[in-house]
């Protein structure tokens, strides 16, 4: 599912985020920052390599780099990251990260569904909520879809 984000975080005085295209919503994309993304090193280390196709559980590249992108995006056993810049060769700069103050990172990332933003020690959905309280509040609204 194309549900794309945005994943930011304060390093010093400025933001540095990214785009990440596939599955943002909370209880994929908050789920894997708040298990293996949860301290500022690792926040910091996932946002310095450019845009996300496909957020996962480790950022090292543990794919044959004889490997097509369909191959790497559609092994769903291998628990690495997929990275525009790293993974599939792309020169673009627009997929490079972006810094700046909070509002000018999520203006140049634009299009996304929801904002993540690593900062004081924790991740931050869309300005307001915990990841906890985010995957909360998407579980209620699927049930209420539901009904």
């Amino acid at each position: 599912m194309g549900t794309r984000c945005a994943i930011v975080v304060k390093v010093g005085r400025w933001y540095r985020g990214v785009y990440s295209h596939m599955d943002g919503y909370p209880s994929h994309t908050g789920k894997i920052l708040k298990e293996n993304y949860n301290d500022f090193n690792k926040a910091r280390d996932l946002v310095s390599n450019g845009d996300i196709y496909s957020l996962r559980e480790k950022l090292g590249r543990q794919f044959n780099p004889n490997d097509t992108w369909e191959k790497m995006t559609r092994d769903t056993s291998n628990r690495s990251t997929i990275l525009y810049i790293r993974d599939g060769n792309v020169l673009d700069k627009t997929y490079q990260t972006k810094t700046g103050s909070l509002k000018n990172v999520l203006d140049k990332i634009c299009d996304f569904s929801y904002s993540y933003v690593y900062e004081n020690g924790q991740w931050i959905v869309d300005g307001e909520l915990t990841i906890d309280e985010a995957i909360t509040k998407e579980t209620l609204e699927q049930t209420e879809e539901g009904n």
